[in-house]
């Protein structure tokens, strides 16, 4: 890395770190878009997929996002796509509501994918949606993203039934926009 790219990661890293906290202590705004959450989620995705990766410095001991990651980040948290504890607050009793659950089977056949239900900023609200979702009979996992929290999704799902279910229950559960993330591997 050269001593011009050197000298911009920390403003960078402090920039991403003053909007995480904006983000996660003022009010997001109420009108929340989920076909614009859902856009960007899949934006970043695409850089994933086209190698804008974190990179470690040894040096400094930190991580560096690639510029490109960088801005949807940005994006991300200013379009409150990001899901807050608060979002959810009525899982566990929507876990209740929905004893007994089984996954629907049918509709038409499709290549295993996974649902992104989305990304929550803290452990807790991970632990807590992976009971959720697990208690349901989903597989979960939770992926970190550097910058924004862990991402959470849930699967595969390799019939349009079971598939559009994950998303509706996603959905209640809290999640501004939960999507089949067919470029993922879950």
């Amino acid at each position: 890395m050269g001593a011009r790219a050197a000298a911009r990661w920390p403003a960078r890293a402090c920039l991403l770190a003053g909007l995480a906290i904006l983000g996660g202590c003022a009010d997001v705004p109420q009108d929340r878009d989920p076909a614009v959450c859902t856009e960007l989620f899949e934006q970043y995705n695409r850089l994933e997929r086209q190698g804008q990766a974190t990179r470690f410095n040894a040096a400094s001991g930190s991580y560096i996002l690639a510029p490109r990651l960088e801005r949807q980040n940005v994006l991300l948290i200013q379009g409150g796509c990001l899901t807050r504890s608060r979002d959810l607050d009525g899982m566990e009793a929507l876990a209740a509501r929905l004893a007994p659950f089984e996954i629907a089977r049918g509709g038409a056949s499709i290549r295993p994918v996974p649902v992104q239900v989305g990304v929550v900023t803290g452990f807790t609200d991970e632990m807590r949606t992976t009971v959720f979702f697990r208690g349901r009979g989903y597989n979960s996992r939770g992926v970190g993203l550097e910058g924004l929290g862990r991402r959470i999704l849930i699967g595969p799902f390799d019939d349009e039934a079971a598939l559009e279910q994950a998303i509706s229950v996603a959905r209640e559960a809290g999640f501004i926009s939960p999507f089949a993330a067919v470029n993922l591997r879950f």
